[in-house]
């Protein structure tokens, strides 16, 4: 973008250290004559890896260097990362045909993960990886689920193509396929597969033969019940006498749905457990319906998680007395990613009806003092699930069980970042910051987001540019029409994409009648780019009557939105519609 060279050093910076770091997974060089990375302002996905030429969205590439959060950092590496990885995987070997592009994502995500954590270890990469699949373990609870490879044969539903479900689901299968067959034999598979196919085209099944032949197993057979079949696995664990366990399958699926004709997977499932003093681990291919299985170092577990490492792409459950035990010893036997695992677990047992909601709240309260952020954040995921549940007479009540639950983690982290703090600390504050104000209505929060609110309007390089959208928004809450008035006029004026995002982000906070109206409004008539028509409408929708008032404005200026984003996303409007009310499905 001209006149924007000083905002794309921090890239220019961090992508050597990526490249070396691939090349040194792959081993082999970089494979084509050059490499430009290019700000696209109104590109609407995040980035596009054309050989040589990758596009991105240009506030992920364009960041100030003295300005920038450890969230913009992160969200830069993460994602050049991943449209690297494809330089190799998806460019220089190219699937044959569309029903396996959830490879060339899948794996972009695994090893983008993975690099990401090489080059920039203080983002924990691995433990909030989790989100994602938790996100897709969601969408493979409904019926309405897809297998992840499916056949193609007309490109009207290819957008349907890049989900949840080819990213992030991918990515756990093939976490789970490494820690099965062990990291080197899988990396061995992998570059077998690269040499094999360079410049041409493949097929998933030629991975899987290539991880066969390194490997000695029948690596299809499993992953096939993986991806070629919808659905995502419940794991059953059963304690019976003399130490032994009984594991059984079956497909997870929500609360109140009629269950389809029985699915069967191929489950590479490691047990931890515990005998009261020290951990073990023990590892078992679950291909049958049910599997007793001894426990070779104890007969009295004091506790057993079923997905050691939380690497299997599967949900578990266990008898209450056993999930009480396992959450207790929690916060000091298991590590940071098996304790967010457990909490998303944990609230996926909630929509299945297979928990209720007061041993839900009792597990999230069992992590108030965790000092990990990022099981923090797993926490405030608990938060916002529980506020799905509160209507208007529960709302004060509500607020004050989340003042409670998470002021230990507001005392430890405040509101300003100290000097020598993680950066995992500065990506959890802002959630944390919202929740307190928004949902606990905490009076220390939303002054302290006023006074930076102002401090911002006039000062922003003063203000953490980590918290600084927080607390615009927190502030627009009660805002008045100056207030409206600033962030709009810096909105049209920002030269800065997060500055301009952080403003546009803020004008849907707003909560008097009003300026809901003008807000709306605006979304139309302003400058707005194609992909940023609906932040306002989505920053809006956080009440019944909200996601209401959005609807209505969606329908009535439906012909006027239609004309102003592309054809492709059309179909993804029907999110408007989303509420729990029969006629808004109908």
């Amino acid at each position: 973008v001209k006149g924007a060279s000083r905002l794309a050093t921090e890239a220019a910076r961090l992508a050597p250290p990526i490249i070396a770091a691939l090349e040194k997974y792959f081993g082999r060089p970089y494979p084509y004559a050059k490499l430009d990375l290019l700000a696209v302002p109104e590109f609407d996905a995040g980035a596009m890896e054309n050989a040589g030429a990758v596009m991105f969205r240009d506030n992920i590439l364009l960041v100030d260097p003295a300005m920038a959060s450890p969230g913009q950092r992160y969200r830069l590496i993460a994602i050049t990362a991943h449209e690297l990885a494809h330089m190799w995987f998806g460019d220089l070997v190219t699937m044959a045909w569309w029903d396996d592009v959830w490879l060339n994502e899948s794996f972009a995500s695994w090893l983008g993960s993975k690099v990401t954590q090489q080059v920039a270890p203080q983002f924990e990469t691995p433990v909030r990886d989790l989100s994602g699949t938790q996100r897709a373990m969601q969408t493979d609870a409904r019926l309405s689920t897809r297998a992840i490879r499916k056949s193609v044969d007309a490109f009207d539903n290819m957008d349907q193509l890049f989900d949840e479900l080819a990213y992030q689901k991918g990515q756990a299968v093939l976490e789970m396929l490494e820690q099965w067959l062990g990291p080197e034999t899988f990396r061995s598979g992998v570059l077998d597969y690269l040499k094999a196919h360079e410049w041409k085209n493949a097929t998933a099944g030629d991975l899987w033969r290539s991880l066969s032949t390194v490997s000695g197993k029948d690596i299809s057979a499993t992953t096939k019940t993986f991806l070629d079949q919808e659905g995502v696995p419940l794991v059953t664990l059963e304690p019976l006498a003399g130490g032994k366990v009984r594991l059984r399958q079956q497909r997870f699926l929500n609360y109140g749905v009629v269950p389809p004709p029985p699915s069967r997977w191929r489950i590479p499932v490691t047990l931890r457990y515990s005998d009261g003093k020290r951990t073990f681990t023990q590892s078992v291919l679950l291909a049958d319906p049910a599997l007793t299985l001894t426990l070779e170092k104890t007969s009295t577990p004091a506790w057993v998680l079923p997905n050691a490492g939380e690497r299997g792409y599967f949900r578990w459950s266990m008898p209450a007395p056993m999930l009480d035990a396992l959450s207790a010893a929690a916060p000091r036997a298991l590590d940071a990613r098996e304790r967010v695992g457990l909490l998303g677990n944990v609230a996926a047992l909630l929509d299945a009806g297979l928990v209720h909601g007061d041993e839900y709240v009792r597990t999230l309260e069992r992590f108030r003092d965790d000092p990990q952020p990022e099981v923090v954040s797993g926490v405030l995921e608990g938060v916002s699930k529980v506020h799905d549940f509160v209507t208007p007479t529960l709302e004060n009540a509500f607020a004050l069980w989340t003042r409670e639950l998470l002021r230990p983690a507001f005392q430890r982290f405040g509101t300003i970042r100290k000097k020598g703090e993680s950066e995992s600390v500065s990506l959890t504050r802002s959630e944390l910051l919202s929740q307190l104000g928004a949902y606990g209505n905490d009076p220390a929060v939303n002054a302290w987001a006023g006074a930076t609110t102002l401090t911002y309007l006039n000062h922003p390089e003063s203000v953490d540019a980590a918290v600084a959208g927080t607390a615009l928004g927190l502030a627009a809450r009660s805002g008045d029409e100056a207030l409206y008035e600033a962030y709009r006029t810096r909105f049209e004026t920002a030269t800065v994409p997060d500055q301009r995002n952080r403003y546009l982000g803020a004008l849907g906070g707003f909560r008097k009648a009003d300026l809901v109206e003008r807000a709306l409004a605006y979304s139309l008539s302003g400058p707005l780019r194609p992909q940023e028509l609906f932040v306002i409408p989505s920053g809006l929708a956080e009440t019944d009557a909200l996601k209401m008032r959005c609807w209505e404005w969606f329908k009535t200026n439906y012909d006027t939105i239609v004309k102003r984003v592309p054809a492709f996303s059309v179909p993804n409007l029907s999110y408007f519609a989303a509420c729990c009310e029969e006629r808004r499905i109908e």
